[in-house]
């Protein structure tokens, strides 16, 4: 089989060690085949190429290849990788895992990645854009599931993927609803104790569709597989004439697409009089536009798919009927057979484009494919430029969050029901496509995600009950929280201004937003959910009166506008009205003025106290009441 061998080889490693001054001739027998395509997988020099050229290793230009001291080589076959329409980039639009809910492309939430207090200053490992180079972090948007039911998961790849599993977690079942097994629901497919480490956890997702989409030109020498580079046509509507910016890319002629694809829209549609653009740009103003291609052979075009812009700023780019930034995309539909060509019989396909006004100015492209190309081995340059082109999509659909039973540790203990809020993380292992029993090559994706089907719960503690009389200066006050909770704040409004933070300077939350301290907890009791505890004092107590102690708990999707109320703001706000009974006397730290401030050389102590605890004492003794601790 091409691109295998008799010993399923996986990679060929080579390595100079540190202490040799001279650049050894790595002069080897690669095992690979005559005539493969290799590519270097270490992290020294990039991803080069090179090839098996008389048996040997080689570098592209057929010189020899030589490893500096204390660099290594590692070679192996192209593995999967996404298809070039999209990118590899953590900021393009369409990503190699996607979440859909209820048919609804997933939200996003930014969250900020940090290293630890001995890491990197600039720790960035995906150079990402960064407004602060030097703060130990970086920031990413990752997608938000806020349904629990009809969630689908997308796997892409380019067309050298033959299959792509997916993981969930440690491993959930995902396809116990899917008709591609028959299995109950929490029944996995790689359980531990079964399934080897590499696939451990991972599921089979169900085949969607890989295409090698040909796309059109008015001289089908130029059909190109896949987008970029592909023929535009570009014209402004009210105005005669086209522009074509002619295509130039790799086209592949197997029985993966189809055979060739015609477009040109000043030429007429060979049925009838009309233009393959139609009405022409000159008569289009306000008008739908009929869009005629043709097709070389029936049956195996099976889906076809015109890609426009109508901006005037952005060329059209897409791949198998989904757009790229600002471009649309419909389907074509077959309109009628053409001619005979050989005993082949050519189609034409047509799609509508909606009613634009004058002065619009439109880019398109055309593609059309078969919906289940096999997957394309990177054994030549050629093909590794096409299966790049290629795009292969996997699924997982109709997946229940809420209801689906796990094992929480991932091994065969007690199980549980339902994802926990809070951040999640998907998996897929795209696998090259090899002969029976050779070992497998693969591209492992992450993504993470953010489950948040709820707001975040949580309890006051102390005080456990409302109407309790708080006595004394300073009361204790303790909140419990699930996992999502990110930050607690905390404001208590009572009936004497006279200990506000806006009169006292001090960030109490009296009468104030203030964040709490996050405490210690117990290690939950078996089989109880973990949970988190916050902390905070009420202090200057009043000597009469009610007061409300509010708590509002945000997770990483909660709105940092206190203003909102609960539901907008996606927070929970817990409340406790109490009496308040206070002794009447003051002793509180005004310098630093809040709990969990950085403090160091040249930093000082300053507490205020009411003057009556100070009455008949000298200073000595005044000093001899005080105890300080740190």
């Amino acid at each position: 089989d091409v691109g295998n061998n008799d010993r399923g080889v996986t990679m060929v490693f080579m390595m100079a060690k540190q202490y040799i001054s001279s650049w050894p001739l790595c002069n080897i027998d690669p095992v690979f085949p005559e005539g493969a395509r290799l590519f270097n997988y270490s992290y020294h020099d990039g991803a080069f190429e090179v090839k098996v050229s008389g048996g040997k290793l080689r570098n592209m230009d057929d010189s020899s290849i030589y490893v500096a001291p204390g660099k290594y080589y590692v070679f192996s076959w192209r593995n999967p990788e996404m298809p070039l329409a999209w990118g590899e980039g953590l900021t393009e639009e369409t990503q190699p895992i996607m979440i859909w809910e209820n048919g609804t492309k997933a939200g996003s939430v930014t969250v900020t990645r940090k290293d630890g207090r001995n890491g990197d200053p600039a720790f960035n490992p995906y150079s990402l854009a960064d407004a602060n180079a030097s703060d130990y972090s970086y920031s990413i948007a990752i997608p938000r599931v806020t349904k629990s039911s009809n969630l689908t998961f997308i796997a892409r790849a380019d067309g050298s993927a033959e299959n792509i599993l997916m993981k969930l977690d440690g491993g959930i079942d995902l396809n116990s609803q899917l008709d591609i097994v028959t299995q109950q629901a929490g029944d996995r497919d790689n359980p531990p104790a079964i399934a080897r480490d590499k696939f451990l956890g991972y599921e089979q997702m169900k085949y969607v569709q890989r295409v090698a989409e040909k796309f059109a030109a008015a001289d089908t020498a130029r059909n190109t597989i896949g987008s970029p580079g592909a023929e535009t046509y570009i014209c402004t509507i009210g105005s005669t004439g086209f522009v074509i910016n002619t295509g130039g890319g790799p086209n592949l002629s197997d029985a993966r697409t189809v055979t060739w694809h015609f477009h040109d829209p000043a030429q007429n549609n060979q049925v009838s009089t009309n233009l393959q653009f139609n009405p022409p740009p000159q008569l289009a103003t306000g008008q739908a536009v009929t869009v005629w291609t043709k097709i070389g052979y029936a049956p195996n075009a099976e889906a076809a798919w015109l890609y426009y812009t109508t901006n005037g700023v952005d060329y059209p780019e897409g791949s198998a009927g989904t757009g790229k930034g600002a471009t649309f995309a419909v389907p074509l539909s077959f309109a009628t057979n053409g001619t005979i060509d050989g005993g082949s019989t050519s189609q034409w396909w047509t799609a509508a484009l909606p009613a634009m006004p004058s002065g619009t100015v439109v880019r398109y492209k055309i593609g059309a494919c078969k919906l289940d190309a096999a997957s394309l081995f990177p054994w030549t340059d050629d093909n590794i430029d096409v299966k790049r082109r290629m795009e292969t999509m996997f699924r997982i659909t109709n997946f229940n969050a809420a209801t689906i039973p796990y094992y929480p540790h991932n091994d065969w203990g007690k199980m549980a029901v339902g994802l926990a809020e809070g951040p999640h993380v998907l998996r897929t292992k795209a696998i090259l496509g090899r002969a029976t029993g050779d070992t497998p090559i693969y591209r492992e994706r992450t993504q993470t995600f953010y489950y948040d089907t709820q707001r975040p719960e949580g309890s006051i503690l102390y005080p456990p009950t409302d109407g309790l009389m708080l006595s004394g200066s300073v009361y204790g006050v303790r909140v419990r929280s699930d996992m999502s909770v990110e930050e607690a704040w905390f404001k208590i409004e009572d009936m004497d201004p006279s200990n506000d933070d806006a009169q006292t300077g001090v960030a109490n939350g009296n009468n104030a937003w203030v964040k709490a301290l996050k405490g210690l907890v117990p290690a939950p009791m078996p089989g109880s959910a973990p949970d988190q505890q916050w902390e905070f004092n009420y202090a200057l107590i009043p000597t009469t009166g009610t007061a409300t102690i509010k708590v509002r708990l945000r997770e990483l999707t909660s709105s940092t506008n206190q203003s909102l109320g609960d539901v907008d703001g996606h927070f929970t706000t817990l409340i406790r009205t109490v009496d308040t009974g206070g002794n009447g006397v003051r002793l509180f730290v005004h310098e630093p003025a809040a709990d969990g401030e950085t403090v160091g050389v040249g930093s000082n102590l300053v507490a205020y106290f009411s003057k009556s605890l100070a009455t008949g004492l000298d200073d000595t003794q005044l000093v001899q009441r005080f105890v300080i601790e740190l």
